[in-house]
């Protein structure tokens, strides 16, 4: 799958995967492949934390229910970003403690990446005549 394929049929999946586990390498690629992107200034100042398998992931199911990238998509998986938990102090406390994160960190969001166990829903989106503009709005 070439980039513009990954970049189309990347959604949000938002039902169940597969309990297939995910091999190191792929985590450690689609991870790369965020960790490459541009940052202001180069500050490169995201960090990701790979949780390799089920038992690193359940304690996370307390903070966010949801059980449940274009590299993830062209290797063949499914994802979503999950941020809505850490708007909430709490959360954001109690999850910054199960990954050991310094007080100075803070997390954004989760990315669970799995095998789709199904075709998941994707949202239909507005057509780009209504959201490309040229020279001005």
């Amino acid at each position: 799958m070439n980039l513009f394929q990954a970049i189309e049929t990347r959604y949000s999946h938002k039902e169940t995967f597969l309990p297939n586990p995910i091999p190191l390498a792929d985590l450690q690629r689609i991870a790369h492949s965020g960790l490459a992107a541009p940052s202001g200034d180069n500050s490169q100042q995201v960090k990701l934390v790979i949780l390799p398998d089920r038992a690193a992931v359940e304690p996370f199911y307390g903070i966010h229910q949801n059980k449940a990238l274009q590299t993830a998509t062209a290797l063949g998986y499914a994802s979503l970003w999950l941020d809505s938990p850490f708007f909430d102090e709490g959360k954001q406390q109690a999850a910054l403690a199960l990954l050991n994160a310094p007080k100075t960190c803070h997390l954004y969001a989760l990315l669970p990446v799995g095998l789709p166990n199904g075709e998941g829903t994707r949202r239909e989106k507005l057509p780009y005549e209504e959201r490309l503009f040229y020279g001005k709005f």
